[in-house]
């Protein structure tokens, strides 16, 4: 039986890889983790925006009536929708015909230097994936992911968020809270718990509340410092999937920097994690796309694919609290 060749050992190679990556992608980054875990990652059939209905305003004929009393049937206009546009991300793994040459006697050498192109290419995506996630979605001229700093930046009565504008619009506006500007001092292990506190009082309805909150290396140690005295609880599904989290007030407190951490200093996302999708759409979920020789080129090139975004659907349940 002849060697396959370097058209098949890519195919089949990122074939087995395209799993990988997705959980990767999910796994390397515990919001990412908890979106899927939920079921809250969702595969969309196409369609030239990604939306989100929210309801806005109350229905202003409820009322209380007596026998005979008329009945007010105004039409009512309740519904909008926010407004995300698809995001592309794209690597490419290329070997040229000097190098199949080169290591087409040794199956087993090419086989290793077509895995590792690939391997490199997955951790750069996934290193992409989480820049975009703490992203205000302006990098690589604005057709980055939307991330936490454009759904809940540090104003929110400026800007938009799915097309809407903060401004005038109530329920476009997630809280925003500064420690010095509120305290007149820098957060600190003294602090930290009043600080999240008021973030989660904030921003309670009914059953709904935040469920996670995403800091740096400061913040986390300011409440691990804080809690010390206490006993300190984990959620045994993160920990289980390797990521460093606490528990404060039923919400998991998650350590979102360490060694090569894209959260920036002084930030500290509450966030309601069943507000949030991550939309998908069908076919582009980091799939590996037909193989191209490029005319002016001795080379076989494969690209590995996603199209998609961030969104939410109810700012009103999320915070940012900042230094």
């Amino acid at each position: 039986m002849a060697n396959p060749g370097v058209s098949e050992l890519l195919t089949t190679t990122l074939f087995n890889m395209e799993g990988e990556m997705q959980d990767g992608v999910a796994d390397n980054v515990p919001l990412f983790y908890l979106i899927k875990k939920d079921g809250l990652k969702k595969t969309v059939p196409g369609g030239f925006e990604l939306r989100e209905p929210i309801t806005y305003a109350e229905n202003s004929t409820a009322t209380f009536i007596e026998g005979y009393d008329p009945v007010d049937t105004t039409p009512q206009d309740v519904m909008t929708a926010f407004r995300y546009q698809p995001k592309e991300m794209v690597v490419s793994v290329s070997i040229s015909k000097r190098e199949e040459n080169m290591n087409s006697g040794n199956m087993e050498q090419l086989f290793d230097l077509i895995s590792e192109r690939i391997d490199n290419a997955k951790t750069s995506m996934i290193n992409l994936f989480d820049t975009g996630l703490f992203s205000d979605g302006t990098s690589f001229s604005g057709k980055q992911i939307g991330g936490l700093r454009y759904l809940f930046p540090t104003s929110n009565t400026t800007g938009t968020i799915g097309e809407i504008p903060r401004s005038g619009n109530t329920f476009a506006q997630h809280y925003s809270r500064s420690t010095l500007t509120s305290l007149g001092v820098a957060r600190s292990a003294a602090n930290i718990k009043g600080e999240l506190n008021t973030v989660s009082n904030a921003v309670v309805s009914g059953t709904d509340k935040v469920t996670d909150y995403l800091a740096g290396d400061t913040d986390y140690n300011f409440l691990l410092e804080a809690l010390q005295s206490q006993q300190i609880f984990e959620d045994p599904d993160l920990a289980n999937a390797g990521f460093t989290s606490l528990k404060y007030r039923g919400a998991n407190f998650h350590l979102c920097g360490g060694l090569g951490g894209n959260i920036p200093s002084g930030y500290i996302w509450g966030v309601n994690r069943r507000t949030l999708r991550l939309k998908v759409y069908k076919g582009s979920d980091m799939v590996s796309l037909p193989a191209r020789t490029p005319t002016n080129q001795l080379a076989e090139i494969r690209l590995i694919y996603w199209m998609g975004n961030l969104t939410c659907k109810d700012p009103r349940k999320n915070a940012v609290l900042s230094a």
